[in-house]
């Protein structure tokens, strides 16, 4: 299944519709907005800190500056602000799923994860995993840089999709890549370093299409707004990096 039918497909975006469509109007439905940032609900390192539902402030800053940069409905919740609350409830996201329902999961053209240690699946939320990716589906990951000394969410990342894909199918995404300036240029960046170890721009290459971005570098926390968390270069210039490789990586996925 082509990027194409798989959008057309889903629920998540409304028939039609054009991610550069205006933002007026009150959405009635998940069908009606033409981005949204769904979060993948599962069972992290066994450690209390370690959870999949951090900061839902960071998801909603996202969404605004996508809204901005791209010009799409978005769906934003009034009740969190950047690093708060710490840890989000349901309905503070715009949709959580598990990787068991690919009823669901086909629902959502992006997804994502974050989380600190190294994370398990069942057999069957591989399938599902693998399938929802060959099908059309993205996948952001995002290392979160909190408690534990090393980039351990993200190697597990790396690990579980070479096994799923093949070795040779995770590896570095070129600066050059169109997903490094497709809306800002990034290529004399890379990717921005807010928090841990960079290990560069790190993708599931499915042919010539990148169907999973993984971050080591905390990108989700980098997008809290200046004072709230420290990110890699400080001050409005850290926040501004990380918000401009989100809104990339999100660019891309709506677009392949």
């Amino acid at each position: 299944m082509t990027r194409r039918r798989f959008i057309a497909s889903t629920a998540a975006l409304a028939a039609g519709a054009s991610v550069w469509a205006n933002t007026t109007g009150s959405p009635a439905c998940d069908e009606d907005y033409d981005f949204l940032f769904a979060r993948v609900k599962f069972s992290c390192h066994d450690r209390r800190d370690d959870r999949w539902n951090k900061y839902p402030g960071s998801d909603r800053n996202v969404l605004d500056e996508i809204r901005r940069a791209m010009r799409c409905r978005v769906k934003l919740h009034d009740d969190c602000r950047n690093g708060m609350p710490r840890y989000g409830r349901e309905d503070q996201f715009n949709a959580v799923l598990t990787l068991n329902d690919m009823a669901t999961l086909r629902r959502y053209p992006f997804i994502f994860m974050t989380g600190e240690g190294p994370f398990p699946l069942s057999a069957q939320e591989e399938e599902n995993l693998k399938e929802y990716l060959a099908s059309g589906g993205f996948l952001f990951a995002d290392d979160c840089v909190r408690g534990l000394d090393g980039d351990f969410f993200y190697q597990e990342c790396c690990d579980r999709l070479r096994r799923l894909f093949g070795q040779n199918a995770v590896g570095p995404i070129p600066n050059d890549h169109e997903l490094m300036h497709n809306v800002h240029d990034m290529r004399g960046i890379g990717l921005p370093q807010c928090l841990g170890v960079n290990r560069g721009p790190t993708g599931l290459f499915l042919g010539d299409r990148v169907a999973a971005f993984l971050s080591s570098t905390d990108l989700h926390c980098g997008c809290i707004v200046p004072g709230r968390r420290r990110v890699g270069r400080g001050g409005t210039h850290g926040y501004a990096e990380a918000v401009a490789m989100v809104i990339n990586i999100a660019a891309y996925s709506m677009s392949h």
